[in-house]
């Protein structure tokens, strides 16, 4: 169980990034770059809303991308979702996807940047997910 003083400190990561709606966040491993990107059955619930055909856009750009979620051994992005992130996507990038009421929109951040590093710290080495709603960490594994 995490202390109140840890909790709060997890609040101001979301908080002091603008991070005020709902955001998934995933840190880049290599099976992401050479396959497909997975995540669990939790951030499929709790962000996605279970839903298996997802509607899409990059930051700074109004164009739809169809995104499904494939499902053969575990839960992993297919359709349009490769095509979205950029050539240069490295190891310890984050993938940033903020949910803008019935579609999500997509954004990277690399892994030298400030905000990168507060993620961090909010992981562990092993760990690569990170939901928030309303500034507040309401999951990470």
């Amino acid at each position: 169980m995490k202390s109140k003083k840890e909790n709060r400190h997890l609040y101001n990561i979301g908080r002091n990034n603008n991070m005020e709606g709902n955001l998934y966040v995933h840190k880049v491993f290599p099976h992401d770059i050479t396959h497909e990107v997975g995540f669990t059955q939790e951030v499929h619930y709790m962000f996605f809303n279970s839903s298996y055909y997802l509607s899409f856009t990059k930051a700074n750009s109004s164009y739809i991308y169809n995104v499904t979620v494939n499902d053969a051994t575990d839960l992993r992005f297919g359709g349009d979702f490769k095509s979205m992130l950029p050539h240069n996507l490295s190891v310890g990038d984050y993938i940033c996807i903020e949910k803008k009421g019935t579609t999500y929109n997509l954004s990277i951040l690399s892994a030298t940047s400030e905000t990168a590093k507060k993620y961090n710290r909010i992981l562990s080495v092993r760990q690569r997910h990170i939901i928030f709603e309303n500034g507040r960490v309401i999951y990470k594994r």
